[in-house]
């Protein structure tokens, strides 16, 4: 039982030392990254405040490896700081509010620090009050030594406004100086000062206006800006701080989370295009007219309506004609063959014509040669 609880205790001590740890096969390692811890020991009479946090007595709180970490030493009324040890060094230079920052962790730390009393007597303490004009969170009361210096607070903040410092008089003239030792009971009052940007409006070119701009508008506000071209033009572009955006019914409606830039440009309006169409365009199937214009337009598509068959040239026992017909619309042409003229009943007879005809000629041709010799052979007789 002891050898596992010893085992235990190796393994918690190497896995808050973030080391390597190899798997029972020897091949798999896992890397672990655990917070490093500090130490706070604070003595009595005193706190420590960090980022928000005030901590009183002996705390221990976890952080990640390389945070930087700021300690405020905050003494009780009558008391003041007496010794700081960090990491087993003793702190004696301190910012003049108190503050110390330590390095960044790369290990577990201690913070020890004692604060010491200053005596009663003739020493009188007075009250430092914040008053934050209407703005922000509260700020505890300092109890301040004569003599002593008040520790400035961190500053305050509030949406859409900007903090300006601790004044002396509640219209913040003179600035308090937190170096200075406190010889009486005071109120220091926090300047605000409204967070603003500016809108700038131009027009690229003429041809129209824009709103007017303005100045130290407040944070988040939102404004309409009108784009106003001249007649026969209209909106181009409009950017805001160099990016195009873009625009409904000459209005733009902009978030003042920054200072902006607004820059519209006009152009030439041009007329709605009246197509115009010309004369008559068709193939085979159908008309249509195109709008001289070549934008592509086209109107009065249709199939042809013909007209009747005219022809043209009347067919013959031996030669095709020809005929037409119009398109009553377009005036498109279609043509057509005519056959040969010719029946049924004598289409054997129409078909031998030529060859019979040939068969005469060379019957005739053959008569005359005998013929001719006969009538040579009968003069020679003679």
């Amino acid at each position: 039982m002891k050898k596992i609880l010893s085992l235990i205790v190796a393994l918690i001590m190497v896995i808050g030392m973030g080391m390597d740890i190899l798997a029972s096969d020897g091949t798999t390692t896992i890397t672990t990254d655990i917070p490093y811890s500090i130490t706070l020991q604070i003595g009595e009479h005193g706190k420590v405040k960090i980022e928000d946090t005030d901590y009183r007595g002996n705390k221990s709180l976890l952080k990640e490896k390389g945070t930087v970490v700021t300690y405020t030493f905050i003494p009780d009324a009558l008391y003041d700081l007496d010794k700081i040890i960090y990491n087993g060094e003793e702190i004696i230079n301190l910012s003049s509010d108190n503050k110390f920052t330590a390095p960044a962790l790369n290990n577990n730390s201690n913070l020890s620090v004692s604060f010491r009393f200053l005596g009663i007597g003739e020493d009188e303490t007075y009250t430092i009050s914040f008053d934050l004009n209407g703005h922000g969170t509260s700020i505890e009361t300092q109890n301040v030594l004569e003599g002593k210096k008040a520790i400035k607070p961190v500053d305050p903040q509030e949406s859409g406004w900007i903090f300006g410092g601790w004044f002396l008089e509640k219209g913040c003239i003179n600035v308090f100086d937190f170096d200075a030792p406190i010889k009486q009971d005071m109120t220091l009052y926090a300047k605000w000062t409204k967070n603003t940007y500016d809108l700038t409006t131009k027009v690229n070119g003429g041809h129209g206006t824009i709103s007017e701009g303005e100045k130290d508008i407040v944070e988040g506000q939102e404004k309409t800006i009108s784009f106003t071209p001249d007649e026969g033009y209209k909106i181009q572009t409009v950017t805001v701080n160099g990016e195009e955006v873009s625009v409904t019914d000459n209005r733009l409606v902009v978030t003042m989370n920054e200072s902006k830039i607004v820059i519209v440009t006009y152009e030439k309006d041009a007329p709605p295009h009246e197509h115009m169409f010309g004369d008559w365009k068709y193939d085979e199937k159908d008309h249509w007219k195109e709008c001289t214009s070549n934008d592509g337009a086209i109107a009065e598509k249709g199939v042809h309506i013909f007209s009747g068959w005219k022809t043209i040239v009347n067919p013959t026992s031996t030669k095709e004609g020809n005929k037409e017909r119009t398109c009553t619309i377009c005036s498109y042409k279609e043509k057509a063959i005519i056959p040969v003229k010719g029946n049924s009943t004598n289409s054997l007879t129409h078909t031998g014509i030529k060859t019979n005809l040939l068969q005469w000629i060379v019957l005739m041709g053959i008569s005359c040669g005998i013929g001719t010799i006969i009538c040579h052979r009968k003069r020679k007789e003679k």
